[in-house]
């Protein structure tokens, strides 16, 4: 019972962690810098899998608010997160699959060098038999990935496979960042949408058609998708 409350505790403090991180974006760097080694402790692989979860999940969201902040703990984080996506447990994998799409994301120079290691290590959890939120952020990461430094990975050929997984109904907060992803290589280059044109179509009607699915939407996104679909 005791070891149970202290799991609750755990969670609240980095649920927390994460809320003061999205209300302070990138103010909270100089705060996170003394709390990153307090995370990293969870981290080790003697934790057991819940710990580890909560660490690189709560490391997660509070650099996707730090932004360029964060490219401090790449150097950490890289052989942690290389070893979470081969992780046992799900929640580690998913969890390490969106923190990589978060330093792709937020610091594309400095992870560019990585780049198509973490895609290597991101397309296992791409298969039929993984679990749906684990494969939903591997998804996520990759659209993350071209966001960040489309040169760095064969955008063209990774259209095709936002397109087939669109829209995600594991982790339905990802939909959003994969159809950011889509309608930026639109604006770019049209043209590489175009093979996919009826899937993205598609999957933006169903998105678009519910409405607990359009709130992880922004109302620009939304007009942009229906003036796509038109």
């Amino acid at each position: 019972d005791e070891d149970d409350h202290d799991q609750v505790l755990i969670d609240a403090v980095a649920e927390l962690l994460g809320e003061v991180a999205k209300a302070f974006k990138e103010a909270f760097a100089p705060h996170f810098e003394s709390l990153f080694p307090l995370l990293l402790k969870y981290v080790k692989p003697s934790r057991q899998a819940s710990d580890r979860f909560m660490a690189i999940g709560a490391i997660a969201e509070s650099c996707s608010h730090l932004k360029q902040h964060a490219a401090p703990y790449i150097p950490h984080m890289l052989p942690i997160l290389a070893a979470g996506l081969q992780d046992e447990s799900p929640g580690v994998r998913r969890n390490s699959a969106f923190c990589c799409g978060v330093f792709c994301l937020n610091c594309a120079e400095q992870m560019g060098p990585y780049a198509m290691q973490v895609l290597q290590g991101l397309q296992p959890l791409l298969k039929e038999d993984e679990q749906e939120e684990v494969r939903d952020n591997a998804v996520g990461a990759i659209a993350r990935m071209i966001r960040g430094s489309p040169t760095s990975v064969p955008t063209a050929e990774l259209v095709g496979l936002l397109a087939e997984h669109l829209p995600l109904t594991g982790d339905e907060d990802e939909n959003g960042e994969v159809v950011t992803c889509l309608l930026t290589i639109y604006r770019g280059s049209p043209e590489a949408l175009n093979p996919y044109l009826g899937k993205i179509v598609s999957a933006f009607v169903a998105l678009l058609a519910e409405e607990e699915r359009a709130k992880v939407l922004s109302d620009t996104a939304k007009a942009e998708m229906v003036a796509f679909i038109a």
